[in-house]
C-alpha cells in the first residue's frame, strides 16, 4: 500500500502500516502549480479537478523476476524504484 511512502502491513493485532521507503514523490505543493503562465485563482472550477490529495503514490508495482524490487509512480511525477525495506535506488 501506498501515500507518499511504500507501506507494508504487520501482521499484529493492531493491523498496523509500517513505512518501508522515504518520500518517494516530489512533494509538490499544489498551490504553486501553474495553469496557462498564472496561478489558478481560488475559485476555478478546474482547481484541483476533483482531486482531494497530491503528491501520493498512484502505482505500486512488483518485478515480476525478483519479488523484492519494487517500481513505484506518483501523481506528481516521479517514478522510483526499491530494492527491500527502508531502501530508495532512485528513478525507475
Amino acid at each position: 500500500m501506498g501515500s507518499q511512502h511504500g507501506l507494508q502491513s504487520r501482521p499484529t493485532a493492531a493491523r498496523r502500516w509500517k513505512a518501508i521507503s522515504p518520500d518517494l514523490t516530489a512533494n509538490v505543493d499544489r498551490e504553486s502549480l501553474q495553469m496557462m503562465g498564472g496561478r489558478v485563482p481560488e475559485r476555478a472550477l478546474s482547481r484541483h479537478d476533483g482531486q482531494t490529495s497530491f503528491s501520493t503514490l498512484t502505482t505500486i508495482g512488483e518485478s515480476p523476476l525478483d519479488a523484492k524490487l519494487l517500481y513505484t509512480g506518483s501523481d506528481d511525477g516521479p517514478a522510483a524504484r526499491s530494492r527491500g525495506t527502508a531502501d530508495r535506488s532512485g528513478p525507475a
